[in-house]
């Protein structure tokens, strides 16, 4: 009887999880002390002083390094960024223990009860938050350097770094930038607002250490991000090339995207695990966010790999080293969605032209639905012997339309040799699969259906494929 792989990701993603809140910090800490630091300085400009102090030069330039360290090590977790942000975070952690000392010092020569009982729980909460903030992560990080993954015991590291880039002599130039003047447009008012905030902001911090201005100039700058980056994804879309552009552009072979229609418009939770603790639960629910969620869900790819999002959105940015990333449009949506290049078919061929892409495609990448179009597709896949390229994903729903989903991949794999090892497997608790030869199945499983989870699923299916191809 054919039996299925198992790798389960929760102690993975729970180190992911730390990892990022890791990384994270390396994005405020340095900007944090920045901030306060430099606050004195504008008052100093408005008064024409001389600029003094060289160690806030030294935080402009490390600042910007802090950054893009963070945002290179969110989305890929290499061993060289995992390095980097133990090492970090070791130093901060040493500035931290090094405050705590210095406290501890001042209230013990001022040997007063009173110093005592006000100071030393304060010190114990600031070691807790030491931990918590700097230590966690980084020890969760030299665990993921140290981690290996069945079933031929990868470094993880590594199967983080899949997939590997693919390069193609014949690849055609990118095509040039849209020039449309909508998105032109778009940019321009977007520099604007982003033009006028910094000023606001300057000259608000400028105005003294009160609460007040400082707090306006908070929130200020996260209104203007946000607005900048909802302006910035409206003009991609309307910049977006579609698939045969994108083809044109790439001679590579494309990854196919196969999903229902209806899953397009739902986001993936945000990961609040990176800020505080929640409970853990089987699969997530399918809806649509409030306005807090959609707010950060809607930041750019680089910050919020921990956040909400659209499951094809986060799949073009895991598969685009190895090819063009194409699905088929819905024929009502006004402007195209981001993530894949879309091409857009007519009621009586799409079938034909869809056939024709899955016998180029490198990869296909369904989502499991229960829609005719969907179950078409999966039965053409397997039809069409295509199966050995196939990633299925079960996408985060309610517990009656997961079940669905996951008794049409059961229906469609009824009468097949992989039915056997289907049946060994936990519905709840699957996020990928694929079909290997000899009946059996590889599956990624979790406890929970977060962006997290999804990205990890990803990269270790691309990693056993590209482990196959190469033996």
């Amino acid at each position: 009887m054919a039996q299925a792989q198992r790798v389960s990701i929760n102690k993975i993603r729970a180190d992911a999880v730390r990892v990022t809140r890791g990384f994270f910090k390396l994005y405020w800490v340095p900007a944090f002390v920045l901030a306060m630091l430099i606050l004195p300085l504008f008052r100093d400009l408005l008064g024409a002083a001389p600029l003094r102090s060289p160690v806030i030069w030294l935080l402009v330039a490390l600042t910007p390094a802090g950054l893009f360290v963070a945002n290179f090590g969110i989305a890929r977790m290499t061993p060289p960024y995992l390095w980097l942000l133990v090492g970090s975070l070791t130093l901060l952690a040493i500035g931290g223990a090094a405050l705590v000392v210095a406290l501890g010092t001042i209230v013990a020569q001022e040997s007063s009860a009173v110093a005592w009982f006000f100071v030393a729980p304060l010190a114990i909460v600031f070691a807790a938050t030491i931990y918590w903030v700097l230590l966690s992560p980084m020890i969760a990080a030299l665990r993921l350097l140290a981690l290996r993954v069945p079933p031929d015991d990868t470094p993880l590291p590594k199967v983080f770094a899949s997939p590997l880039p693919q390069g193609d002599s014949n690849v055609a130039a990118p095509p040039s930038k849209n020039r449309k003047p909508v998105v032109i447009a778009l940019r321009v008012v977007a520099a604007a607002v982003g033009i006028v905030a910094t000023m606001l902001v300057l000259r608000l911090m400028a105005a003294g250490d009160r609460v007040g201005p400082i707090a306006l100039a908070s929130v200020v700058a996260i209104a203007a991000f946000w607005v900048i980056t909802m302006l910035l994804r409206r003009a991609r879309m309307h910049a977006a090339a579609d698939a045969d552009a994108a083809l044109l552009a790439d001679s590579r072979h494309p990854i196919l995207y196969l999903r229902s229609f209806k899953d397009d418009p739902y986001r993936i939770d945000p990961e609040w695990d990176m800020v505080v603790r929640t409970p853990r639960s089987r699969g997530g629910r399918r809806r649509e966010q409030g306005l807090i969620a959609r707010l950060i869900a809607s930041m750019p790819t680089g910050l919020n790999s921990m956040s909400g999002g659209r499951l094809e959105e986060r799949l073009g940015a895991l598969v685009a080293p190895i090819g063009p990333f194409i699905t088929v449009g819905a024929p009502d949506e006004p402007l195209p969605q981001l993530g894949a290049a879309r091409v857009y078919l007519a009621t009586d061929s799409w079938q034909s032209k869809v056939i024709d892409l899955m016998d180029r495609a490198q990869l296909i990448v369904m989502a499991a639905g229960a829609t005719r179009s969907v179950q078409w597709e999966l039965d053409t896949v397997l039809s069409r012997d295509a199966w050995s390229k196939l990633v299925v994903l079960m996408p985060a729903s309610t517990q009656e339309d997961h079940a669905t989903r996951w008794g049409a991949i059961v229906a469609a794999l009824q009468d097949e040799s992989w039915h056997d090892a289907l049946a060994g497997l936990d519905p709840r608790e699957v996020i990928a699969m694929r079909l290997l030869d000899g009946g059996e199945i590889s599956a990624v499983t979790s406890d929970r259906r977060l962006t997290v989870d999804y990205v990890l699923a990803m990269r270790v299916m691309l990693h056993q494929m590209q482990h196959a191809i190469a033996t």
